[in-house]
This record gives C-alpha cells, structure tokens and sequence, in this order.
C-alpha cells in the first residue's frame, strides 16, 4: 500500500491557519456595549497551529491612528501583541513578554 501523501500542515513544515469564529450581524446588534466590544476584537484574527494542533500565535491586520496598517503577531498565553510590523516595514516593535 503505497505512503499517503501528506501536506505540509501534517508534516509540521508549515503551522495551519485557522480563522476565530465571529458572531453574526444580528448577535452583535442585540449584544451589550461591552459583549459587543469584546465579539468585535475577534474579527480577522487567525491561529496558526503546530502539526501536534498547539497554537504557535494569532495573527490580525488592524488599521492605527494615523492610517498604516500593522500586523499583530500575538501569543495567545500573553493576551498581548508581541511583534508589529507596519505596512512599510519600517517599523517593528517587540514586547519582551515571559512566561
């Protein structure tokens, strides 16, 4: 029987994105000001998990005051951003964040 192939993902090559579920249009409408600001950061956020499915890190592109984009590299265990890199890649910024 012949090896089946197996992706990247399986190999542990690559880390597999997995999107955060969102509530829908209607579950924030009837949400409190504070449930809804809570539902709302969850849009756009990715894990990318290990071939053993432990998250690595989560993943957002957010907009800042002054217009850049920046990408968010977050560590789940931390609740914090660890690494942003603007859309320039001018700037990068790192929270020296311990367990």
């Amino acid at each position: 029987m012949p090896t089946p192939y197996l992706t990247p993902y399986d190999t542990g090559a690559r880390c597999e994105p997995h999107v955060w579920p969102t509530p829908t249009q209607l579950a924030l409408e009837k949400s409190s000001p504070d449930a809804r600001a809570i539902e709302e950061d969850r849009f756009g956020r990715v894990d990318f998990d290990n071939d053993e499915a432990t998250t690595v890190c989560t993943v957002h592109i957010e907009r800042v005051e002054d217009g850049r984009h920046v990408v968010v590299i977050g560590n789940l265990r931390h609740e914090k951003p660890t690494i942003v890199v603007d859309d320039n890649g001018a700037r990068t910024f790192v929270n020296a964040l311990t367990d």
